[in-house]
């Protein structure tokens, strides 16, 4: 859903990764980044 989202919103892939890795560290971060990725989807 995140890495759907990054695409949507035209994030460098080279930055995935490092969005992924943050949300996999930080649990705030992946709530944070699911908030945004989920407000689509409404």
């Amino acid at each position: 859903m995140i890495r759907a989202w990054l695409h949507k919103i035209g994030e460098p892939e080279e930055d995935h990764c490092l969005v992924i890795d943050k949300c996999k560290r930080d649990h705030e971060a992946l709530i944070y980044f699911l908030k945004w990725a989920g407000k689509d989807e409404e």
